[in-house]
């Protein structure tokens, strides 16, 4: 688990319906850390919430993820979000999203 320094939630915004990253600087560590690692250390996948008793994926989850899913690394990542009540998880390939648990 990567932990930012204190002053950066100046960079993260979240509201009901959204939560958006702009700090840069969540990029750079992960690539850092992936060519320190001799490119071993990759990137697994993402999880967040949604104030709803059953998540389901949102049409912004679904483009964010494809565009993730489209680059060439990693070949697949997985993905969840985890609600009121139930999760939902999921693998993104490409342009694809598999549903792998919805309870």
């Amino acid at each position: 688990m990567l932990r930012m320094p204190q002053g950066q939630e100046k960079w993260i915004f979240v509201g009901t319906y959204f939560f958006e990253r702009k700090d840069p600087s969540h990029q750079e560590v992960a690539s850092r850390l992936w060519k320190e690692s001799g490119k071993y250390i990759d990137y697994l996948g993402e999880w967040h919430t949604h104030r709803q008793p059953w998540p389901t994926p949102s049409s912004l989850d679904c483009s964010e993820w494809k565009k993730i899913g489209n680059m060439k690394r990693p070949l697949s990542i997985v993905v969840a979000i985890v609600g009121l009540e139930g999760v939902w998880m999921g693998i993104v390939r490409k342009e694809d999203i598999f549903t792998l648990v919805s309870a």
